[in-house]
């Protein structure tokens, strides 16, 4: 059975409090207190973020830019700037020209930006997307205003907890209908053998220890 809050170290319960402080929320709130596992919901555990079809009703954190998630679910630039991680995969967009960047700029909201893009942009705003959160957010920083006009403000999902289990062949499955980001934050998770996790959405998973067999 996996571990708890309780039996963490002190280093490891520091951890788990610091990604609670960057997700926004206090230490001690949490979505599921105790062991959360499979087998107490017919083998399968949804989370998700439609209101009455989640097993767990997430924690709505808020935020008003791309950069304010990147704060609470992303990889900070200093990672790549410092040398510490290479970028190498992550996939950045083409550029975006001055002109057609002012262009989409002049849109009255977001329906009228929605119409501007063509389908490349589509694919391109969301390519800038995730490289803004999971890369070097400078490398994208033109896209910034498109990026905020088209997926900011909105929400995070968050499904912080003690201990999560996933039995022999049980599931757990994580996601967005409506494409909003969802983040994980658990002591501790285990996954037995023919156990699955699969996420279906933009989502960061966080564990203080985590259990899988080889």
């Amino acid at each position: 059975m996996p571990g708890n809050l309780a039996s963490l170290s002190s280093a490891q319960r520091a951890n788990f409090e610091a990604a609670q402080t960057r997700l926004r929320l206090r230490p001690d709130q949490l979505a599921h207190t105790g062991l959360l596992k499979t087998s107490d919901f017919g083998g399968k555990i949804v989370l998700t973020t439609q209101p009455g079809q989640s097993h767990i009703e997430p924690v709505i954190v808020p935020f008003h830019s791309l950069a304010e998630l990147k704060q609470m679910v992303g990889v900070p630039d200093e990672h790549y700037t410092a040398g510490t991680y290479s970028d190498r995969h992550i996939e950045y967009p083409p550029p975006v020209t001055p002109q057609r960047l002012a262009f989409l700029q002049d849109s009255k909201n977001i329906c009228d930006l929605r119409t501007h893009l063509t389908d490349d942009e589509h694919a391109n705003l969301e390519t800038a997307a995730r490289a803004f959160v999971l890369g070097n957010s400078a490398k994208v920083a033109a896209y910034a205003p498109l990026l905020d006009a088209h997926y900011a403000p909105s929400t995070l999902a968050v499904f912080a907890g003690d201990a999560l289990h996933v039995e022999a062949g049980q599931t757990v499955e994580i996601k967005s209908p409506d494409g909003k980001p969802v983040a994980l934050n658990f002591a501790a998770i285990q996954v037995d053998a023919g156990g699955q996790i699969r996420v279906l959405c933009q989502a960061s998973i966080t564990a203080q220890t985590f259990t899988a067999p080889n």
